[in-house]
């Protein structure tokens, strides 16, 4: 059972002024049987949150009194709901020696709202803090930092989006067909809210895990692989050289005029899906999602064209619209999860000039192909927008077995 508290006391818990709490108060939005709880911490939060939307908070007090609308299920928001600390950003910062400009640089990479030393803390903003001043000790540079922030920024929104579009379409939607109100979905959807909130985090963390050995172990063995090559022990083979594909639905914005925007969503996210599978079944990862297409990296050619011809045929037999791929093979970058180079720029070109059904692929892909089971078309020099001379093309496929 939740400990009963002062005004003042839930005031700072919910970021906000003594005023505010009796207002809301008074109004019996918060303080059940005259006495308040930590439950009634969110509650004030998302009075507030709807009141800066546009929604009164006397509105909300007469849905109340009326029993048309219930806020008890604001306690269930979140699981493991963050609190206040008693400290504001300036104080933390001083007593981390963290500068405030490069405080400031990491809220923005973050996608925080405004950044005020005179603003008191959340609780895990502050351990976040004291994580980022640990890292800094250590020797990471400032600008590595605010790097990694952005990208855990953008991911973990998007893995929240996930979470949110989840739960409305299986919980919230549900609730609403089976025909309750919206009031009681609220009521309901909460008891659940938590439990898969837990699932969610407890799932991202496990995944997260398993991703970093993955990447420890091919960094360590990379780097064991340098240090024989430099013995004259393990000489490169282009066969395992990094190659990059961009693949796309051929007509994609027609099909999202004739379908409406919702399928479309759907047979982008097909192709994710599909891309995403391929690409593991031959030892490659997807770096990103582009809207109608996607990009790949493998470590050998061979596999990354396969996979392009297993993307482009799982296409075709959705039907409504075909696949196309550029592959080229190369020298990259690998930066904050994503690839950079000329060869990522020359496989963009490439995809942009297959025609659809057709994966095509560079000349340094098909040299490094060779004898792995795969035909390739007669050479076909191309003009590529961005690039000065015309480029040697191959159409790849399947060599058939014999019968």
């Amino acid at each position: 059972m939740s400990e009963p508290l002062t005004a003042c006391r839930l005031a700072a818990l919910a970021g906000t002024d003594e005023a505010q709490v009796l207002r809301l108060a008074h109004l019996r939005l918060v303080g059940a049987n005259g006495a308040f709880s930590t439950g009634d911490a969110m509650r004030v939060r998302l009075v507030i949150a709807l009141e800066a939307a546009g929604v009164p908070a006397g509105v909300l007090a007469q849905a109340v009194s009326a029993g048309e609308l219930s806020l008890d299920f604001g306690a269930s928001l979140i699981h493991e709901p963050v609190m206040l600390s008693s400290a504001t950003v300036g104080e933390t910062l001083a007593a981390l020696a963290m500068p405030e400009g490069f405080a400031r640089r990491l809220w923005l990479a973050a996608g925080f709202p405004g950044f005020d030393a005179g603003t008191v803390l959340r609780e895990d903003d502050r351990e976040l803090l004291t994580l980022i001043a640990q890292a800094r000790t250590i020797g990471v540079s400032e600008d590595s930092l605010v790097r990694a922030v952005r990208v855990f920024g953008h991911s973990l929104r998007r893995i929240v989006n996930v979470m949110r579009d989840l739960f409305r379409v299986e919980v919230e939607e549900r609730l609403l067909t089976q025909g309750l109100s919206r009031s009681d979905m609220l009521i309901i959807g909460a008891e659940r809210r938590a439990a898969l909130q837990q699932v969610g985090f407890r799932s991202v963390f496990l995944l997260h895990r398993r991703f970093l050995e993955e990447a420890v172990f091919a960094n360590v063995a990379t780097r064991i692989q340098e240090i024989l090559e430099t013995l004259g022990h393990a000489p490169p083979t282009s066969a395992t050289a990094p190659t990059i594909a961009f693949v796309d639905l051929s007509g994609f914005t027609r099909f999202a005029e004739a379908t409406g925007d919702a399928a479309a969503a759907e047979r982008a996210a097909q192709l994710e899906a599909l891309a995403q599978e391929a690409a593991v079944q031959r030892g490659g990862r997807l770096v990103k999602s582009l809207g109608d297409g996607v990009m790949l990296l493998f470590e050998g050619a061979a596999a990354g064209i396969a996979a392009c011809l297993d993307i482009v045929d799982w296409v075709e037999r959705l039907g409504d619209g075909e696949a196309r791929a550029g592959i080229a093979t190369g020298p990259v970058v690998q930066r904050d999860g994503d690839v950079f180079g000329t060869t990522v720029n020359l496989a963009a070109r490439i995809a942009d000039h297959a025609r659809p059904g057709c994966v095509l692929a560079s000349a340094s892909t098909r040299e490094a192909a060779s004898g792995a089971g795969l035909t390739f078309g007669a050479p076909v020099r191309a003009p590529l927008k961005g690039l000065s001379e015309p480029v040697e093309l191959f159409e790849a496929g399947r060599r058939l077995k014999r019968s």
